[in-house]
């Protein structure tokens, strides 16, 4: 989050790396979390106007999804050993709002590679609340994926994208004509925490390890309208 002052409007980045050491490959990584601050303007954002259909995308892909459910872009390196060699790729990904999950939003991850790594796939994911002192979480469910079949599975390496405007851009209709616009983005509260705006990421690997990092963003200044 890189907020121009309080009260004013955000796009959300962020980025982990997941490798241990120099040529380590991680657990392959089964779910991830990452929560935001309390009162993170998230869902008055004008992001997810729309909905993106789950079968669709993993049968035709973003091209089967309105514009206005694009909520965030980003890529991940992944990796896998086959025989002697560790083959490594960067995935693009695209974030949608998808169907409501249990009268939260729902949230779907593609994720759009090559071969022999990743090619396409869709992972669920939905926002959901946090305990104190943070006020939602982004949840994401990871399922394997073996390049060839009883293989090894592929790792995430590392991962970094946006929630939030920047770079997105949705479409309406004004007297008849299609024309673009951004949304106005994630609104930062008008308040700030003592320390800064908390955030975390909770990682589940398929070992059962699982790992928390987190990091606070400085407040700014007030917005000056």
């Amino acid at each position: 989050m890189r907020p121009e002052g309080l009260g004013a409007r955000t796009t959300l980045y962020f980025a982990l790396s997941l490798a241990q050491g120099r040529g380590s490959i991680p657990s392959p990584l089964t779910r991830l979390e990452l929560r935001y601050p309390a009162n993170l303007g998230i869902g008055t954002s004008g992001l997810g106007f729309a909905t993106c259909e789950t079968e669709q995308l993993e049968a035709i892909g973003p091209g089967s999804c309105p514009a206005e459910a694009v909520m965030g872009r980003g890529e991940a390196v992944v990796s896998v050993p086959i025989g002697p060699r560790t083959i490594s790729e960067t995935t693009r990904l695209t974030l949608f709002a998808g169907p409501e999950r249990e009268q939260h939003l729902g949230l779907l991850f593609f994720a759009a590679g090559s071969t022999p790594v990743v090619a396409r796939l869709v992972y669920p994911g939905a926002l959901l609340p946090a305990p104190a002192p943070y006020g939602g979480n982004v949840s994401i469910e990871l399922s394997p994926i073996n390049v060839i079949p009883e293989g090894p599975e592929v790792s995430i390496m590392a991962i970094r994208g946006t929630i939030g405007p920047s770079g997105i851009t949705y479409y309406r209709n004004v007297g008849g004509r299609v024309v673009p616009y951004q949304p106005q983005g994630i609104v930062v509260p008008s308040s700030c925490p003592r320390g800064g705006f908390p955030f975390s990421a909770r990682l589940t690997f398929e070992d059962g390890r699982v790992a928390t990092v987190g990091t606070a963003v400085p407040c700014p200044p007030r917005h000056r309208k």
